[in-house]
């Protein structure tokens, strides 16, 4: 469960700050997340804008399964000089051949997420799940991206575990399922098998494309939520900074704070783990 945790944690912190890391840096003016669900009433009135995410899944069972499923997302202020990220998330459970619906509604946000199965062949059954914001917001045709992401479900993502059943890879389906995985429509997610390779009791919805059972390198520093980083290189850049640009960054926000105090930190032996590798 640890390398779940990270990976997950990475994919919700994904675009959170972007290098330098201040607040009145250009590229930190405006949010660059994935996996964010704006509320419909203004997201249908967009471009490239998402209320909903729709997973579809294979599940391979000889007994009544039951699944459990955890989405996780950020909440953010509405602060308008730094909007400050708030951890929150949504668990249930169901059983197959059981359609649900549940709603969440936490300060300004109204979500709803519905469940369903449809048995496809001896043991094989197709589950669905759609995570949707219905969130009511007041002049939402004036608002920008920016303003509406206080309203929105941010990097939501969903981790689904099954017992007495196992998930189907479905970047590699076995050649009897492959009509069955090619028939399903994921939206706004990439499902992956994650955790236990023999067990296949895991699959995380990704809101960016991964493999199969991914894992966080070894020699990694920490998560710096910048989409292209390489640790040795931003930790370089992070030392070479101005004692005012430093005091910069401890001010945006505790995240950013932790990150400059455990580069500032880091000794020799630490950074000297972040040269190339091959395994």
């Amino acid at each position: 469960m640890e390398n779940i945790e990270k990976i997950c944690n990475a994919l919700l912190y994904e675009g959170y700050a972007l290098f330098p890391y201040r607040k009145n840096a250009l590229k930190n003016q405006k949010r660059f997340n994935f996996g964010v669900l704006s509320p419909q009433v203004w997201a249908e009135k967009q471009i490239n804008e998402h209320f909903f995410q729709q997973t579809e899944i294979l599940v391979l069972t000889k007994n009544e399964a039951k699944l459990s499923f955890k989405t996780r997302f950020l909440k953010l202020s509405d602060d308008s000089e730094w909007q400050t990220a708030i951890e929150k998330k949504i668990e249930d459970e169901f059983v197959l051949n059981q359609s649900k619906t549940l709603e969440y509604r936490e300060d300004n946000l109204f979500g709803k997420i519905g469940t369903s199965t449809k048995k496809l062949a001896t043991n094989l059954f197709k589950v669905r799940f759609i995570f949707e914001n219905l969130t009511e917001i007041e002049n939402h045709e004036k608002l920008s991206r920016e303003e509406v992401l206080a309203f929105s479900f941010v990097s939501a993502h969903t981790i689904f575990e099954i017992e007495n059943g196992k998930f189907i890879s479905l970047l590699e389906p076995p050649n009897e399922f492959s009509e069955q995985a090619k028939s399903l429509e994921n939206i706004g997610v990439f499902p992956i098998l994650i955790g236990n390779e023999f067990k296949r009791n895991t699959i995380l919805t990704s809101p960016i494309i991964l493999y199969d059972f991914p894992e966080i390198a070894e020699n990694s520093f920490d998560n710096f939520f910048d989409g292209l980083e390489i640790d040795e290189l931003m930790i370089l850049n992070l030392l070479a900074l101005t004692d005012e640009e430093k005091r910069q960054i401890a001010e945006t926000d505790e995240r950013t704070k932790k990150i400059l105090a455990k580069i500032e930190s880091a000794t020799p032996e630490d950074l000297s783990k972040l040269h190339a590798h091959l395994r």
